[in-house]
């Protein structure tokens, strides 16, 4: 299988660039599956380490290198009310404290890795 026939298995090319295209911040991660036990998510990475995580709820808070991650997901999926919820957090997020791309590799569906979508 190829890595596009892998990101576009469970969302279509064009599901998944609707939702790149709807969301500020967030952005779709695809699972790195096999054995890491992982799922697909939406990611948004703030450099403020701090802000009180219950801000944001329903997004379940890592923090990670110095930075607060905040993801959501249906289980292991991403669904249309999980990117409802999305929406809904990307109102409260100060904007200039996100680090984009929050998951620096090809998994994360963002303008570094696939600009075609913001083009």
């Amino acid at each position: 299988m190829t890595w596009e026939e892998y990101l576009y298995r469970e969302h279509s090319r064009e599901t998944i660039a609707r939702w790149a295209r709807e969301l500020r911040y967030f952005r779709f991660c695809r699972a790195y599956g096999g054995h890491q036990n992982d799922g697909d998510r939406l990611l948004v990475a703030l450099s403020d380490p701090d802000l009180d995580p219950d801000m944001f709820q329903p997004a379940a808070p890592t923090i990670r290198n110095g930075r607060l991650e905040l993801w959501l997901s249906d289980t292991y999926y991403v669904t249309e009310s999980v990117v409802d919820a999305a929406k809904e957090i990307e109102r409260r997020l100060p904007g200039g404290i996100v680090i984009d791309p929050p998951l620096d590799d090809e998994h994360c569906v963002c303008p570094k890795y696939y600009p075609e979508i913001w083009a």
